[in-house]
């Protein structure tokens, strides 16, 4: 599928995501999505995505890493992949197993993992639950999820329980792929060529086509019941044995919080505090700084 912004963008933001090849990866009954860039005949790189956001995210880092083959991945209820079945929330050790069930898929032991955000939370996850199954981890602003005190255990099951019927509701529609681009666009304090290349992709016409949709399940929207303890979040990161670079946005969601467990967990990981936004790997402005520390990080 060529994707036309109708000039809402250049032609080389265009580029990035149409010299992706989709591709599709099934385990036991499941089917991923995703899209793939650089030399097939090379060992993979495994993308995972932010929550909301889909393979589309790393078009522009990918196009900055021309010699590395990635496959950056529809993570289940994202974009082109499939949804959950049952209800309730995503959990983040259901997405671990979903990474193990991928490599299966793929046929692959010994993995190399590229996370932003969510999807890097659940492949340090992974990564620490099989360490002798992932050999290199970027982290990009992302490290250990949300935590809870072991005494506010109840209240935080008290809130979601209350929050789940007001939370789970039909994605809204939009007349134009324009008028998407523009809500993602404040929603995520991105340029208007990063929310394209997000929009262009997980977008669906609904309506015989008069108006567009994202592909997420709702349900991604609501919170988890239960939250690990943050010594239990850091036991997966302790156990982590791949080599590790963890970039951190200077202007992040959670900048300080990500050096502090950094500091604290990984030692002997290099954690970089790098200029740019939580989608410093989708901008134009910031995406050759992240090429270029991950290019050194590899010559190492």
């Amino acid at each position: 599928m060529q994707y036309n912004s109708s000039g809402l963008v250049s032609p080389l933001i265009e580029t990035t995501l149409n010299t992706a090849r989709p591709i599709t990866i099934k385990h036991q009954g499941q089917t991923w999505a995703g899209l793939a860039w650089g030399p097939a005949d090379k060992a993979p790189w495994l993308a995972f995505h932010g929550w909301l956001d889909n393979a589309a995210s790393f078009a522009q880092l990918a196009a900055q890493l021309p010699d590395q083959h990635i496959i950056a991945v529809d993570l289940t209820g994202h974009g082109k992949s499939h949804f959950r079945v049952g209800e309730g929330a995503y959990l983040l050790w259901d997405y671990v197993a979903d990474i193990r069930s991928i490599l299966m898929g793929l046929n692959i032991d010994q993995a190399s993992l590229i996370g932003h955000s969510l999807g890097a939370i659940v492949s340090a996850m992974y990564a620490g639950c099989y360490p002798e199954k992932v050999a290199r981890l970027i982290l990009l602003d992302g490290l250990i999820p949300f935590t809870c005190r072991d005494e506010d255990t109840p209240q935080q099951l008290r809130k979601t329980l209350e929050q789940e019927p007001i939370l789970v509701k039909s994605s809204r529609s939009y007349e134009s792929v324009r008028q998407a681009v523009k809500i993602r666009q404040l929603q995520g304090k991105l340029s208007f060529e990063a929310a394209w290349l997000l929009t262009a992709y997980g977008l669906e016409p609904v309506q015989g086509g008069s108006s567009y949709r994202w592909r997420y399940d709702s349900r991604l929207k609501l919170p988890s019941r239960w939250r690990l303890t943050e010594n239990q979040a850091g036991a997966f990161i302790k156990a982590i044995q791949a080599k590790l670079l963890l970039l951190v946005a200077e202007q992040g969601l959670f900048p300080d919080k990500l050096q502090q467990c950094a500091n604290h967990w990984l030692a002997e990981a290099a954690c970089i505090v790098v200029p740019g936004h939580h989608h410093f790997h989708l901008e134009q402005e910031t995406v050759g700084t992240i090429a270029d520390e991950i290019h050194h990080w590899l010559s190492e």
